[in-house]
């Protein structure tokens, strides 16, 4: 074989794997853009007051199921309820606040939100990733 075939050959293999790092990493921007959108509206919401508290809504004394759940234990609840349907971060850390998750001391919903983004998307071995901020558990 001619060594300068090879180093072609080598080359187009880099330049294969670049290209499918480069798709990749427009896949996840994506994503985090779609984030980004949603954590606007509920930064929106939450100053409109259209949340309720600084934890969504008021948990009522039935709803208080969650309170104690880290963020993969609530989220493998809400998920399972709904039969593991592919659901959007955003819906299902709302789900959580309005069952009385509350996060971290000094936590608002926004702040939430983003911690279930980040977990459900760093929980891989627990939850599959559809883009867009989606996810449901893993089979």
């Amino acid at each position: 074989m001619n060594p300068n075939n090879s180093k072609r050959v080598n080359a187009m293999k880099t330049t294969d794997r670049i290209d499918a790092k480069i798709a990749k990493l427009r896949t996840e921007i994506a994503e985090w853009e779609a984030v980004k959108r949603r954590m606007a509206e509920l930064e929106n919401e939450e100053s409109n007051g259209q949340l309720g508290t600084p934890f969504g809504p008021e948990p009522t004394q039935k709803s208080q199921d969650l309170k104690e759940k880290t963020i993969p234990e609530a989220a493998k609840v809400i998920l399972s309820e709904r039969g593991n349907a592919i659901t959007h971060f955003a819906d299902v850390a709302k789900a959580a606040i309005s069952r009385g998750y509350k996060g971290k001391k000094g936590s608002n919903a926004a702040k939430i939100t983003k911690s279930f983004a980040q977990t459900l998307r760093r929980e891989s071995k627990i939850f599959e990733a559809h883009g867009q901020g989606k996810f449901t558990l893993k089979p």
